[in-house]
């Protein structure tokens, strides 16, 4: 289904609730019939064939395209709504774009994912913002952000890590048709459009410290949480029992580390059978975390629309990357519901997540995104 009332100038937008792939795309497809589109981005069930989608979209538009599989999809006609498909067409008449694929991202450095771009035949120069998605298992985000950081320079990135249901068995990203794992896929976006860039979690620092004493940074995995074994430390320091924690103990009480004087969420993946720990992004021994308290997450979905409308007039699009654990969260509180009725009143697009980037950094259980506005 075409959602015609959030379509402008510069984008349509498209959701199939159908879990049989062919009649996905076909839906999909129809709803941008007649347009002239720059390219497209979606973002796609992982109950889907997911390469028969992304190759036959692809081959059947003819435009640069991105997507990945998600652990849920977001969007202003449905809120939040899993085994479906949303789909963003960037029409010609409002922007200019160009894709590329980095495989391999397990393997690279920074430096590495540099050079990748800046031997890509790309002009990587007056860009508006970047648009990046990676395979949500790789463990390599941080080096792809910092590498995509460093070749862009001013340019702004926000992207998300592609899910799959929380199954936490295979994820998966596209390019023009072409799917892979351990990959990171790029849409550098120029528009005339008035464009900000944003991110948002709703979590205060407590003054409970977990210092990390024991770590596996290439696993992302902590062994000790102040001389403890880290599921015993962490579970003892928000008060369950280490048999009790869980996905939704984890949403409910991260940690956040400070940079620079701000803090950021470092969110706990999952309790191993040893006693550790394995977190969504990069963690190291030595660090100091503190557990955070959470807020009312329906009104900062709202006051995040708001004060993106008072930064680009009204609203044409706003594309988000939404953490799986806020999704949690609010199933949970049983606010699914009243975030869709927020989000009915936006033009917004997007997925549930295993990581969120902005610029240079990897970050958890937080919202980054871009807002468009209609006008110049």
């Amino acid at each position: 289904m075409i959602d015609t009332t959030r379509s402008f100038k510069g984008a349509c937008f498209a959701r199939s609730l159908s879990l049989n792939t062919d009649q996905a795309l076909d839906e999909i497809l129809s709803a941008f019939e007649g347009e002239e589109l720059a390219g497209v981005l979606f973002f796609a069930s992982s109950q889907c064939d997911f390469e028969l989608f992304a190759s036959s979209l692809h081959r059947r538009l003819g435009v640069p395209s991105i997507g990945c599989t998600t652990s849920g999809e977001v969007s202003g006609c449905g809120g939040h709504s899993e085994h479906s498909v949303v789909a963003l067409g960037l029409r010609s008449s409002g922007f200019e774009l160009e894709t590329l694929m980095i495989p391999d991202v397990g393997t690279h450095s920074p430096d590495s994912i540099a050079d990748t771009m800046e031997n890509a035949p790309l002009m990587l120069s007056d860009y508006a913002f970047a648009l990046m998605l990676v395979d949500g298992l790789s463990m390599a985000e941080e080096r792809v952000c910092a590498g995509l950081a460093r070749a862009l320079q001013e340019t702004p990135i926000i992207g998300g890590s592609a899910g799959d249901d929380l199954r936490f068995e295979q994820t998966w990203v596209a390019c023009n048709g072409e799917v892979a794992r351990d990959a990171a896929v790029l849409m550098l976006v120029k528009t005339g459009l008035p464009v900000s860039i944003f991110h948002s979690h709703h979590f205060t620092a407590t003054d409970t410290r977990l210092v990390i004493t024991g770590a596996i940074p290439e696993e992302r995995r902590v062994t000790e949480i102040n001389g403890e074994p880290a599921a015993v430390g962490y579970a003892r320091a928000v008060g369950l029992d280490v048999r009790e924690l869980s996905p939704l103990v984890f949403a409910e009480h991260p940690v956040v580390l400070s940079i620079g004087g701000e803090y950021y969420v470092r969110s706990i993946q999952q309790a191993n059978p040893d006693g550790s720990l394995t977190f969504f992004c990069a963690i190291d021994e030595g660090l100091v975390l503190r557990i955070a308290q959470g807020g009312d997450l329906p009104s900062r979905f709202r006051s995040v629309i708001d004060e993106q409308r008072e930064k680009v007039g009204e609203l044409g699009l706003m594309i988000g990357f939404d953490c799986i654990l806020r999704r949690l969260e609010l199933l949970n509180h049983d606010q699914l519901d009243q975030v869709g009725e927020i989000l009915s009143g936006a033009p917004f697009i997007g997925f549930s997540t295993y990581g969120e980037q902005i610029n240079g950094l990897h970050v958890n259980q937080t919202m980054t995104g871009v807002a468009i506005g209609r006008a110049a």
